[in-house]
């Protein structure tokens, strides 16, 4: 690789570390570790914690929780992580000799930009999966690569694909493609492939065997589930930049890819983007973060339109450079002035009434049991792991509040009330935003009420006095002499 290259990567990704660690942790990556130190405690998923996600990422997030807790996990995290996406790069390493453009853009999104979303799932598979499309870049140009090699690619993005089931379209799409250039089912049996396969059926063994309630929860709650926070068809297709910007990659490189010498790397990278696009999609709820990994294969797929040699016989070549040039800038623009931000140590919080809350608990003391009503995350999370609350509640968030009422929402609501009446935490928390302090995520909803009209959820909220109301929140003490949180008690 050219040195001036070599050395804008370095910085880029020196840019994005730095900014990491002088930002807030965003509310997913909090709750992992704090659900990982609850476990470490004697805790179990899926029962004292629900969840419906696969309990990987959980799994993968006790060693940070166990050398340090508070905001110490979220380092010793930060820094796990930054060292698979560098372990994932020395891994593709081999396999992407003369691939500047996916190198270019894995540093970007592994490193620079993975921004608010740095540490979540899609973060994680992203690095884990990027070998395994740099391989299938090489077998479509008709290189080989060694067996352990490959092995251990598809280890690794097997790994990715149990964070993220929806995942293996990728696996699907490369596979197919492989077949269709091979005209023969036989590279369905490369090593990679097999070896994706055979992590993807341990990791459903592992489940089987360490954590089968998992399977109860889902079968519980999945329904429900659905239908929180559900996108329709243009919200999935266009309600986020990252999604707009893949359909601006892949529409470029429908349109000018015969410009170029070799359209192998072009139609991998192109491939890769769909299928991650329609993982995210398949998931019905449109948070931007589910369009992370398709928005990077997205990245390294303009860069490689701007890099590619030209096809003599076409006469749009430099359309070409310009177009997916300008494109790249556009949407690298926002994002790169972000990183610098939280280089400078000037990251906005993205939820910033929560600031008034962090300051009416000052002076509660780690290990202050809370319960926190509110449907959104960001409310409870990263200040229950960074003030080392104990948060009474099986559920990081009232994910299921406002949905239609049926026997999975009236079990949820049952084990809140459970949750408080049997620990009677020192505060409760509630979302109450008056007018003017709704925020993002607000949904019109009085959690008070809905617990209150319980069969014994009053009983359970009955010793708890309004002790102030702050940017949208009601906080109740334990025993304090305040409104009633049930005004029947």
């Amino acid at each position: 690789m050219r040195p001036w290259l070599v050395a804008a990567g370095v910085a880029a990704a020196l840019v994005g570390i730095v900014g990491e660690f002088r930002s807030p942790v965003n509310g997913d990556v909090a709750y992992m570790l704090d659900a990982a130190g609850r476990m470490l405690g004697g805790e179990r998923l899926y029962a004292d914690l629900i969840d419906l996600n696969p309990p990987f990422m959980f799994w993968l997030s006790q060693p940070a929780a166990a050398l340090a807790d508070g905001a110490g996990s979220v380092t010793a995290f930060r820094v796990m992580v930054l060292a698979l996406a560098a372990a994932m790069l020395a891994l593709a390493w081999p396999v992407s000799r003369g691939q500047p453009a996916m190198r270019a853009g894995f540093v970007l999104m592994a490193f620079m930009l993975p921004l608010g979303h740095f540490g979540e799932r899609e973060h994680v598979m992203f690095c884990l999966v990027f070998p395994y499309v740099a391989l299938a870049v090489r077998r479509a140009g008709t290189a080989a690569a060694g067996t352990g090699l490959a092995v251990a690619i598809g280890i690794a993005a097997g790994a990715g694909m149990a964070l993220k089931p929806p995942a293996v379209l990728l696996a699907g799409a490369l596979a197919i493609d492989q077949w269709r250039r091979a005209g023969s089912p036989r590279v369905l049996l490369r090593s990679e492939h097999i070896a994706a396969a055979a992590t993807l059926g341990a990791a459903l063994l592992l489940i089987l065997a360490a954590a089968p309630k998992y399977l109860d929860a889902v079968a519980d709650y999945a329904g429900l589930y659905a239908a929180f926070s559900r996108g329709n068809a243009v919200d999935l297709l266009f309600g986020h930049l990252y999604a707009v910007f893949v359909f601006v990659a892949l529409a470029l490189v429908a349109v000018t890819a015969a410009s170029m010498r070799s359209r192998a790397t072009i139609t991998v990278l192109a491939l890769a983007t769909l299928a991650l696009h329609v993982s995210a999609i398949v998931q019905g709820k449109g948070f931007g973060y589910h369009y992370l990994p398709a928005h990077g294969f997205a990245v390294m797929a303009l860069a490689e339109l701007v890099v590619a040699e030209s096809n003599w016989r076409t006469g749009y070549a430099e359309f070409r450079r310009v177009a997916a040039g300008v494109a790249l800038l556009v949407m690298l623009a926002a994002p790169a002035a972000v990183a610098f931000d939280r280089f400078r140590g000037k990251a906005a919080d993205p939820l910033p009434d929560r600031q008034g809350l962090a300051r009416a608990l000052a002076a509660d003391s780690a290990g202050t049991s809370i319960a926190m009503l509110s449907i959104r995350l960001g409310d409870s999370y990263p200040l229950v792991l960074e003030r080392r609350f104990d948060n009474v509640l099986a559920m990081p968030h009232l994910w299921f509040a406002g949905l239609e009422e049926g026997p999975a929402a009236s079990s949820l609501w049952a084990r809140v009330a459970s949750d408080i009446g049997g620990r009677q935490p020192d505060v409760v928390v509630v979302r109450a935003p008056g007018a003017g302090e709704r925020g993002a995520g607000d949904i019109e909803f009085d959690y008070l009420r809905r617990l209150c009209g319980a069969p014994g959820t009053t009983g359970a909220l009955g010793r708890y006095g309004l002790a102030a109301h702050v940017t949208g929140y009601d906080i109740f003490r334990r025993d304090f002499k305040g409104a009633p949180a049930c005004a029947s008690s």
